[in-house]
């Protein structure tokens, strides 16, 4: 019989993390028999092979791919074409699921009414040092960190409102494949910073009418770096964010090219143009507030600068510029 639940986890030259990531797994309360652990291997060249295989000796349920295409989304895609369950979790190879994770994951599709083709929860930070005083607030959402409630609820309006991460959701498979999978444009590749491809998933999830849904017993713990701990990956990483953003909202209904040209020229001129925020895009400081107005001010450009990737994509690959769920 075809397990209950797959897991896909997507790894690039992170073998000692994915272990980490791999030991969690084998310790979850859920019956083995009912979950498969799908690993993805994007291209990597370190010993994730091996790591792989020495995991599989010790148990049955795990299975390796090798995916050359360097890019997440295309890894993860390729994960839930070969996962065999109704569910398909992802989680990513940096981090550590709690032990009732799928135990949960599988009582929100069974439990709760309706039933949610998207579930997912709190990402905890693992810290590698101990954080400045000034990454909190905001700064977090830049760590994928997420806590939103301490009840469950239904998620409304993804592009306005809270909404769930990849590092710990999982989606009916029938669902994903009416979706279309996560989109190529967005995700890491290499070492871009860019997102979103969970977000826009999400939009098309919701596009076609199909509940979200959040559960704060559904919980992971996920690795943060001392390099993203630094006022200059935060900030490159608003600035991607701010890319990601534009990309993610013109793939989910994208405009037209004359109204996207006039409402980006704008946006673009207003920010060049305003004292205030280039002053703030190059001021170095460790204070709080003035950190997060950077990332923020970073964040702005981003999504100028998204905006027209999005248009000079979508003349060079009009295919990939639509919606990928049904009206």
């Amino acid at each position: 019989m075809p397990p209950r639940i797959s897991v896909v986890v997507a790894t690039r030259n992170r073998a000692s993390l994915l272990a980490k990531a791999l030991a969690g797994l084998e310790a979850q309360q859920f019956p083995m028999e009912d979950f498969e652990v799908v690993v993805v291997d994007n291209g990597s060249t370190d010993d994730t092979c091996d790591r792989v295989s020495a995991h599989m000796g010790a148990v049955t349920n795990v299975r390796y791919m090798f995916e050359p295409t360097v890019g997440l989304s295309v890894a993860r895609n390729t994960g839930c074409r070969v996962a065999r369950g109704e569910w398909v979790a992802f989680l990513d190879d940096d981090a550590v699921p709690q032990s009732n994770w799928l135990t949960r994951i599988v009582a929100a599709f069974d439990e709760v009414s309706p039933t949610p083709a998207c579930v997912g929860g709190p990402v905890e930070p693992i810290f590698e040092v101990t954080p400045p005083e000034w990454v909190k607030g905001i700064l977090l959402d830049f760590l994928s960190v997420v806590d939103h409630a301490q009840r469950p609820f239904f998620i409304q309006d993804v592009l306005h409102s809270r909404k769930l991460v990849a590092a710990n959701m999982a989606v009916q498979k029938a669902a994903l494949d009416r979706a279309g999978g996560f989109h190529p444009w967005l995700s890491r590749v290499g070492d871009s910073l860019r997102s979103g491809e969970d977000v826009l998933l999400q939009l098309q999830l919701e596009r076609l009418g199909l509940p979200l849904y959040y559960d704060p017993t559904i919980r992971v713990r996920h690795h943060v770096s001392a390099g993203r701990l630094t006022r200059r990956w935060l900030t490159e990483r608003a600035y991607w964010g701010g890319v990601s953003d534009s990309l993610t909202s013109f793939l989910n209904r994208p405009p037209t090219l004359w109204w996207a040209l006039r409402t980006l020229s704008w946006s673009l001129r207003a920010t060049l143009q305003s004292p205030l925020l280039m002053a703030t895009l190059l001021r170095s400081s460790a204070d709080p507030q003035r950190v997060e107005s950077q990332c923020m001010a970073w964040h702005r450009l981003g999504s100028v600068v998204g905006g027209f990737k999005a248009i000079a994509l979508s003349m060079t690959s009009p295919e990939l510029a639509q919606p990928t769920a049904a009206e």
